[in-house]
């Protein structure tokens, strides 16, 4: 093999590897035994950051498909509420932070950008706010959405579910099956990196190798 393609060839596999780290397959999140959590704590889940800034429950007065995470604003407006309090560690927007009448459940894949591909959220209307866009969905009911192929819902860094109207005092709002691209992070980078530097290795080499040939046969004439 000669040295352009063996350099062609080492390029070729850095982009195959390049192209599979950006279309990692599809994830969907766990959001099974969340009741072992504090409802006012954050919830780490494949590869994504849950975090509530009021509280997160498993139970509810509506009836999303299980499992489901829902949430309201109990206790949110003091710090020790008698239902409970708030989520000091809330990792979303700082307008969203609590004490506040405005609850709302924030997702993030610990700010590296990734896609929603799906979601079905219930009952009460409500807002889907991402890092790119913010949309009001003034119905009720429990809808299941498809946005793999909406570039809104694409390289976003969090996504969060808000009440559109006034909180109902219970947890009438919360979501379910999701799934997210995360977008290369389950692959690892570092192997890119580390091929890249082998080519250019090879390709270094050869030059000199080349080179140290061409001059002692020019001292040999």
């Amino acid at each position: 093999m000669n040295l352009r393609s063996a350099v062609a060839a080492c390029l070729s596999a850095v982009a195959l590897m390049a192209s599979a780290y950006s279309h990692a397959a599809p994830v969907a999140v766990d959001l099974t035994g969340l009741e072992e959590f504090s409802g006012l704590s954050n919830v780490f889940r494949s590869g994504v950051r849950i975090s509530p800034n009021c509280n997160f429950s498993t139970d509810s007065i509506i009836d999303l498909r299980p499992p489901a995470i829902y949430f309201d604003a109990a206790g949110c407006q003091s710090e020790l509420g008698e239902d409970g309090g708030f989520n000091r560690n809330f990792l979303g927007p700082a307008q969203y932070e609590p004490p506040t009448n405005d609850p709302v459940l924030y997702v993030d894949a610990y700010g590296a950008p990734f896609s929603l591909l799906n979601i079905t959220i219930g009952v009460v209307p409500f807002i889907l706010e991402t890092s790119r866009d913010s949309i009001t969905f003034p119905f009720s009911g429990v809808t299941s959405f498809d946005f793999s192929r909406n570039a809104a819902f694409s390289d976003i860094t969090y996504f969060l579910v808000r009440y559109s109207g006034s909180d109902q005092g219970a947890p009438a709002l919360g979501f379910s099956n999701v799934v997210v691209d995360l977008q290369g992070k389950i692959s690892t980078p570092g192997t890119l990196g580390l091929l890249s530097l082998g080519a250019l290795a090879f390709v270094t080499r050869s030059r000199i190798r080349s080179k140290r040939a061409s001059q002692t046969q020019a001292a040999s004439l």
